[in-house]
C-alpha cells in the first residue's frame, strides 16, 4: 500500500497521513507526513494537502519543508472528481517518489519544477539521491 492514515475523533475534517518512501528510491525508509484537510463537500471537493516532512525534490515549490508544501503547478492534479479519494492523491505522491516519474521535466518547458534539481538529476543523479535520502531520514 504505503501509506496509512488516521484522524483525531473530535476533528474529522482533519487527517493525518503517511506516505512511506519507495524501496530503491532516495527516499526508501523516509516517512513523509501530511495534513489533508477535508470539506463537508467531500468528496466533490478535492482535499486539501500541506506536507510537513522536509522534502528534496523537483516538484517542490521550495526545496526543504515549506509551510505550507505545495507540489509544482505542472505536477498537480487539475480536474478532481469524486472518484479521487485522499487513497489516490497519496499513491500519486508515493509514484512522484520515483525518478522513472522524473522524466516529463525534461520535456515541461514551462514547467515550474526546481531547475537547480532538474539539473542535478540530469548530471549528478548519485548527488541528487544522497542528499533527498539524507532529507527523507
Amino acid at each position: 500500500m504505503g501509506w496509512q492514515f488516521s484522524s483525531d475523533f473530535e476533528n474529522s475534517m482533519v487527517l493525518d497521513a503517511y506516505v512511506f518512501g519507495p524501496a530503491d528510491t532516495p527516499y526508501e525508509d523516509g516517512v513523509f507526513r501530511f495534513e489533508v484537510k477535508i470539506s463537508a463537500k467531500y468528496p466533490f471537493a478535492q482535499p486539501k494537502f500541506k506536507l510537513l516532512t522536509p522534502f528534496y525534490h523537483p516538484s517542490s515549490n521550495t526545496i526543504i519543508n515549506p509551510t505550507p508544501h505545495s507540489l509544482c503547478t505542472c505536477c498537480e492534479i487539475k480536474d478532481h472528481n469524486p472518484m479521487m479519494t485522499i487513497s489516490f492523491y497519496l499513491d500519486i505522491f508515493r509514484k512522484s517518489l520515483k525518478h522513472a516519474q522524473f522524466s516529463h521535466l525534461e520535456s515541461a518547458a514551462n514547467c515550474c519544477c526546481d531547475p537547480f534539481m532538474k539539473q542535478q538529476i540530469a548530471t549528478s543523479p548519485e548527488l541528487f539521491d544522497k542528499k533527498a535520502n539524507q532529507i527523507a531520514r
